[in-house]
């Protein structure tokens, strides 16, 4: 009797270990830092040797095979322009793009962006997020509308450093992350970049057709 009841708790305790298991590999932190030694090591040798076409091909098979359609954890940042205090609290789809102030757009992606919000503004909620003390992104962020919630995490006081190694460290900056309702990552692409001759009607016209191809993940137009 004593043995069944020994056997039955450590059963119960495998389902259980499991479960948490599969629960964890399903969320995206997770997932990145899971998987982010390999990648990090694969990628770093194909930069060593200048190979970028290899390491291109290598984020974009890491992005694939491990991160999309995983849940999205939800994190806090500090507002410079948002009703929102953290993710979860932004119930439609989610255009996310990350950025720091040392890291400028092209020219014509910024008006394209806040073109694009304000069309979309009753179907999906675009979020810049600056890995940024306030004083350093204030000049950039004031360059979105209203419509875009502008925020920031300053890696200095931020008390969670897993959340800095998942989206910054390991994936880089700038990246765009689309999110559904459901919080599950449907896209992660770096953003579009136009050459420097380029004038500003002719790169408007190429983020508004990279844009636009990305949030069709999320909505129809």
């Amino acid at each position: 009797m004593k043995i069944n009841i020994i056997i039955y708790f450590l059963f119960c305790l495998f389902c259980t270990a499991q479960q948490n298991s599969n629960k964890s590999n399903d969320l995206f932190f997770e997932s990145i830092l899971n998987h982010q030694k390999k990648f990090s090591y694969d990628i770093e040798r194909a930069y060593l040797k200048q190979n970028f076409d290899k390491a291109n091909k290598i984020f974009k098979n890491f992005i694939q095979e491990q991160l999309i359609n995983k849940k999205m954890n939800d994190f806090r940042w500090s507002r410079f322009r948002s009703k929102s205090k953290a993710l979860y609290d932004i119930e439609m789809p989610i255009y996310l793009q990350t950025r720091s102030s040392w890291c400028l757009p092209s020219e014509g992606e910024i008006p394209t962006l806040n073109k694009l919000a304000k069309k979309f503004k009753n179907k999906i909620k675009f979020v810049v997020l600056f890995w940024d003390k306030k004083s350093r992104m204030r000049s950039e962020g004031r360059k979105y509308n209203s419509v875009i919630d502008v925020v920031y995490i300053n890696e200095l006081t931020y008390k969670n450093d897993y959340i800095i190694k998942a989206l910054k460290h390991v994936l880089g900056v700038p990246v765009v992350y689309l999110i559904d309702e459901h919080k599950k990552v449907r896209l992660i692409e770096r953003p579009v970049s136009t050459p420097f001759h380029f004038d500003s009607e002719t790169s408007k016209e190429i983020f508004e057709g990279a844009i636009l191809k990305q949030i069709n993940h999320l909505v129809s137009d």
